[in-house]
Order: C-alpha cells, then sequence, then structure tokens
C-alpha cells in the first residue's frame, strides 16, 4: 500500500513538473520566440506565435494551398488517438529524452544568432518532443513522435518554392515527351507546354498548384490518411508518406497531358480556364487516385506475386494422353 501510495505521488509530481516545462517553455517563445525583430513591417513584438499567426495569414492570402494552420489540430487528433498508449506509459525520467531537449535549446540559439525564426520554431517542436520524454518517460517519447512529425509542418517553408523550379521544368518535359508519343503536337520550354506547329495553344505549369505549399498540403492529408490506414504497419505508413513528391511529381506531369489535349480538342480557352480558375480540382483528382492506386499496391504481398510468379514458370510436367476418340466404338 505504502509503494503504491509513494508511486503515486511521484507520478503527481512528474505530471506538475511537465506541466510547469510546459508554461516556461511557452514564456520562453513568447518572449523569446522572434529573434529578427522588424521582419513584419511595424512590429517590434517578441512573440513567436504572433509571428507564426501573422506568417499564416501571409501565405493563405498568397496561395490557398497554405494550410499550416491546420497541423496543430491533426497532431492533436494523432496524439488523442494513442491515449491508451500515453496511459499505459510507464512514468520515469528518461536521459535520451533530456538530450533531445538540449538539441532543442541548441536550435533555438542557433536561430536566435542567425536571425532565423523559423528555426527556433522548428527547435519548439524538438522541445516538445524531448521534455516529455526526459521527463515522463520512453513509452510517452514514443507516443509523441507521430503527432510531433505533423506538427513540423507549422513552420513556414515558403522560401524553399524556388527549389520545385527544376521539379515542374522536368515534369513540363515529361508532360510533352509523353504528349508526342500519343501524337500531340507540343514542346516543352521550361515549364511552358506550347502547341509546336502554331503554337495556338500555351499552358503554364509553374503556378501555385505545383508549388511548396500545395506539396506540404498533401503530406498533411497523407500523414492523417496513412495514421488512419496503417498505424501498426510502420513499414506501409512509411512507404505511403514516401510516395507524396513522387505522386506529386506524376500529377503535375498528367495534369499537363490532360490539359494539354484539352487545349488540342476543345480549345486554349478552356484548358487555361481550367488550370487557372479550378486549379485544384484536377490536381486533387489525380493525386487522390494515383494515392488509391498506391495504397492497391501496397495491399500486395511480395510473397504472393513470387508464389504466382514461381506457379508460372514451374513445369507441369508430362500431361496425361487424350482420350481415344475409338473408345466406346466396336
Amino acid at each position: 500500500m505504502n509503494t503504491q501510495r509513494a508511486q503515486s505521488q511521484r507520478n503527481t509530481a512528474t505530471w506538475i513538473a511537465a506541466a510547469v516545462a510546459l508554461v516556461a517553455g511557452w514564456a520562453l517563445f513568447h518572449f523569446q520566440g522572434v529573434t529578427d525583430i522588424g521582419y513584419i513591417a511595424n512590429e517590434a513584438r517578441t512573440s513567436g506565435f504572433s509571428w507564426l499567426f501573422w506568417r499564416w495569414r501571409v501565405d493563405w492570402a498568397g496561395s490557398h494551398y497554405a494550410i499550416n494552420f491546420l497541423a496543430p489540430p491533426l497532431a492533436l487528433w494523432l496524439l488523442f488517438r494513442r491515449r491508451a498508449e500515453l496511459r499505459a506509459a510507464t512514468l520515469h525520467v528518461a536521459w535520451a529524452g533530456f538530450f533531445v531537449f538540449l538539441l532543442g535549446l541548441a536550435l533555438h540559439i542557433l536561430g536566435a544568432k542567425a536571425q532565423q525564426t523559423r528555426l527556433s520554431l522548428f527547435a519548439m517542436v524538438v522541445i516538445l518532443w524531448g521534455l516529455p520524454w526526459f521527463a515522463l518517460g520512453p513509452g510517452v517519447g514514443r507516443a509523441l513522435r507521430y503527432p510531433l512529425l505533423a506538427m513540423i509542418f507549422i513552420v513556414p517553408l515558403n522560401f524553399f518554392d524556388y527549389l520545385l523550379n527544376p521539379f515542374r521544368v522536368m515534369a513540363t518535359r515529361l508532360s510533352a515527351a509523353i504528349g508526342s508519343g500519343l501524337g500531340l503536337p507540343v514542346q516543352s520550354l521550361g515549364s511552358l507546354l506550347i502547341e509546336s506547329e502554331s503554337h495556338a495553344w500555351m499552358i503554364d505549369l509553374a503556378d501555385s498548384t505545383s508549388g511548396i505549399f500545395a506539396l506540404l498540403s498533401l503530406t498533411l492529408w497523407t500523414l492523417f490518411l496513412a495514421d488512419l490506414l496503417y498505424r501498426h504497419a510502420a513499414r506501409r505508413m512509411f512507404l505511403l508518406i514516401a510516395a507524396t513528391p513522387i505522386l506529386f511529381f506524376a500529377t503535375t506531369t498528367l495534369r499537363g497531358i490532360i490539359l494539354g489535349f484539352l487545349a488540342q480538342g476543345l480549345s486554349a480557352q478552356t484548358a487555361n480556364a481550367l488550370n487557372q480558375r479550378y486549379p485544384a480540382l484536377l490536381m486533387l483528382l489525380l493525386f487522390l487516385l494515383l494515392q488509391l492506386a498506391w495504397i492497391r499496391l501496397l495491399a500486395i504481398r511480395p510473397r504472393s506475386i513470387a508464389s504466382r510468379f514461381q506457379n508460372m514458370i514451374k513445369p507441369q510436367g508430362d500431361a496425361p494422353p487424350p482420350p481415344s476418340t475409338r473408345d466406346g466404338l466396336l
């Protein structure tokens, strides 16, 4: 009885210490979260949360694919799904979590020195993982891994958009190559698909639909879907998430091919209207179809494929002779 009471007191003290540390972390990033004062015009507050909300609004206004603000609700939902693991975890100090916590503090200091608030926000996510891991034990740390993976997407990554320019050019070239092979008179110039005979139409694939925000939004969706389908199948979960940029590239390529045929078969106005006014419609439809096909492939077991192949090439031996046509005749 005394042992249970002592364990209960230790658990209570641990949770109180974790709550105090959480409040201290909030204060740190509220009062010392922004290290590049002046980045926001007429804004001198040092709250990292205010900076984050402002950045979310700007990105949403510039690209309606910027749904970083959905990362915290998604992380909370993923955490809620792991409530049984959190309740069953044995509470004790884990020093591995302390080193992760120190890593987060070091990243925040580095972000302050470099005046990179995004690095400090990433450090906040690392601290949110390391501190409970240290104070509450490895069971809690394991349960927090996947939810905090979603939390990373709170950090605005708009400055990475230019890195997708080679991706857009490659997708455009592939669209032109496949379209030409299918009989479509098309050529590529950078991210432009151009009718090759008389330049009657032109389609630009370098829009927000092929940008960083669209890719991150689809990755958030994939994190949700992977946890829903493969929560207890880590390999399939990883394969589904890792395929996201590949499927995104394939989606942009297919979008170019379809728009090219629409421009050639119907009118350039119809294709460009679909590409400019309703770009998400075609992109989402193609991506979800490709993702559904990939999920179907993940459901196929390699051993079953190998056994079927072995049965196909397995020698059947001597077949029995066909019955004689004279059987039963006089």
